[in-house]
């Protein structure tokens, strides 16, 4: 990679190689690293991830043909450069997390360990810990998750609502298996920029969990409760 350009710099190097007005919106958006829209009485408007402004001049070009007319080439490009996508400085914010991975009824620690061997041949390389309960689960139970997976951080973190006895282990285990997989199997990205978490490989994996149908009938039950 190279020296990260300002925003402002970027957009004009794209404007360099498209000869048409672009505006360039950079985030953090983990799921969508980059996107383009335009209608006819505007600018393009480029919304990419922050890592874009350290591209090689490669990848420039590709993003200046994907915003006025995206091909193969220039597609496949983007592509391989957000599969490089570097961990920059997340991986030292692993060493500082405080986690907590014993609950009042489930050791997180414990069941990670274990399936990791036994699916996994011990070989991720991941932490975990329960999240925070923070505010009323009831008035966001639409976007409540009751796992996530940071690639970056090779984090696992659980929703503390599962570390209840009204849980069945199974459903606790299958959870974590879930979020393994995702340690183990980095997101496919479309022709148009997407990553797809969930992708046809990831399912067939999930589906071999020996309690799968149990797991994902509890799940709906447990949302519906909530």
């Amino acid at each position: 990679m190279s020296c990260p350009l300002s925003p402002d710099e970027f957009q004009r190097r794209l404007e360099s190689y498209t000869h048409v007005p672009i505006r360039v919106r950079v985030n953090e958006n983990r799921s969508q690293l980059v996107s383009v829209r335009h209608d006819r009485k505007g600018p393009f408007v480029l919304s990419i991830h922050k890592s874009f402004l350290g591209a090689d001049e490669d990848v420039l070009q590709a993003l200046a043909q994907f915003v006025v007319n995206p091909t193969p080439s220039s597609k496949k490009v983007i592509r391989e450069f957000i599969n490089r996508i570097p961990a920059d400085n997340l991986l030292n914010q692993r060493r500082r997390l405080q986690l907590r991975s014993r609950g009042k009824c489930y050791d997180l620690h414990a069941i990670a360990k274990e399936l990791n061997e036994t699916y996994f041949e011990g070989k991720l390389d991941v932490s975990i810990t329960w999240g925070k309960m923070g505010r009323s689960v009831r008035k966001r139970r639409r976007h409540i998750q009751l796992g996530c997976y940071n690639h970056h951080l090779r984090l696992v973190r659980i929703h503390p609502i599962l570390d209840s006895p009204e849980v069945p282990e199974y459903f606790v285990r299958f959870i974590v298996y879930h979020e393994l997989l995702h340690a183990l199997l980095d997101p496919e990205v479309d022709d148009n920029g997407r990553r797809r978490l969930h992708s046809p490989r990831f399912r067939f994996f999930e589906k071999r969990f020996p309690h799968y149908k149990e797991a994902i009938a509890f799940e709906r039950e447990l949302m519906a409760k909530l």
